[in-house]
């Protein structure tokens, strides 16, 4: 499987030490202004890599290979699981998982309510960030369906 090539990212991220640390206040201030959660940081130190290394970590990891089993294995799953491996696998620990409530749909007796979904945001150095989706390795533009970002919160 990946399983080699996951070893070989790993390695590249601990011999090169491609991660970068990011604070708190950097993380907080940075996504004051663009994500409209409540934030919950838990650490006061973040580690991150650039977008590039990300991606090659992300290509090797198997969780978006896992069969989707609704109430049982899901997005709250996924995006629990996509945060605790990257922490404990990678030591990047700068993934936030988001449970957003902003999505509606149509009751049982038609009336709207609030799909909640979860998700992840994945800091990034000098405030940057990706909107990311475990369930299918993509990055999904923020604003738009299940990642609305109206109403939610996030733990980092």
């Amino acid at each position: 499987m990946h399983w080699k090539q996951g070893e070989q990212v790993l390695d590249l991220v601990r011999a090169w030490r491609l991660h970068r640390q990011i604070t708190r206040t950097e993380i907080s201030i940075g996504a004051a202004y663009r994500l409209p959660f409540a934030l919950h940081p838990m650490d006061t130190s973040y580690w991150t890599c650039s977008w590039a290394d990300w991606v090659k970590i992300i290509d090797t990891d198997w969780l978006n290979r896992r069969g989707y089993v609704a109430e049982d294995f899901d997005c709250d799953d996924y995006s629990i699981a996509f945060k605790a491996r990257m922490s404990e696998r990678y030591g990047l620990n700068a993934v936030g998982l988001v449970i957003d409530h902003s999505s509606v749909s149509p009751g049982p007796d038609g009336v709207p309510v609030s799909t909640p979904h979860a998700y992840n945001v994945i800091f990034l150095p000098f405030g940057l960030y990706k909107v990311f989706e475990p369930q299918n390795d993509t990055v999904p533009e923020f604003g738009a369906g299940l990642y609305m970002g109206a109403s939610g919160m996030m733990v980092l």
